[in-house]
């Protein structure tokens, strides 16, 4: 027997039999509703994390930033494009491209994880450097925002992870759950916004 290709699969489910009648049909009114309840907790606590951040910098700090952030940021903005046609994809039940937006997206976020490890690892190394100044915790700060929002980055990778597997192993249709690819597709630009916000600031300083 043909194996299913991601167009050609049955409806998606974590882990639920397509034939079974008491399979539950999508829901995207639950897929984002959870979403937006997640993003407003994650709005608090970054919110709070950089009023912290701008509290805790002296007035006379100087942020030298790596200048392979303006890369990073570059890639995640392409991802923000590419989850974005994803999901446009599977609203127009094109599973294909679906699968292929999504997969993109995925790669693009892995890069931009790559990009911003060795940037964390220079702001660590510029801390050490500045352990005599008077404003020794700048680079620290700096590099716990980065790694607090590359780990929710991570976070955002663990579902389109989820979502391909189930694609490409399991023959589940993409577009049989739009609600899902759109709620990676909300987490995903909550997160450029608020790097966005948190590279601005790191400029200013």
């Amino acid at each position: 027997m043909k194996p299913p290709l991601p167009g050609d699969a049955a409806p998606f489910a974590f882990g639920d039999d397509p034939s079974d009648p008491q399979r539950r049909p999508d829901a995207p009114s639950l897929y984002i509703l959870g979403t937006a309840l997640f993003i407003a907790s994650l709005i608090m606590l970054f919110g709070a994390t950089m009023v912290g951040y701008l509290q805790s910098i002296p007035a006379d700090a100087h942020l030298k930033l790596p200048p392979a952030l303006w890369l990073s940021t570059g890639v995640l903005l392409v991802s923000g494009v590419t989850i974005h046609l994803a999901a446009r994809a599977a609203r127009a039940a094109d599973a294909r491209r679906t699968f292929r937006m999504l997969a993109v997206t995925a790669g693009v976020a892995l890069v931009f994880i790559a990009v911003q490890t060795p940037c964390m690892i220079a702001l660590l190394h510029a801390h050490a450097q500045a352990a005599a100044a008077s404003h020794v915790g700048v680079y620290g700060l700096t590099f716990t925002l980065i790694i607090l929002h590359a780990l929710h980055v991570l976070g955002g990778v663990v579902p389109m992870g989820w979502l391909l597997y189930a694609a490409k192993r399991r023959g589940r249709d993409l577009t049989a759950r739009p609600g899902a690819i759109r709620a990676c597709a909300m987490y995903w630009h909550f997160l450029e916004i608020v790097w966005l916000v948190m590279f601005v600031t790191f400029l200013t300083i």
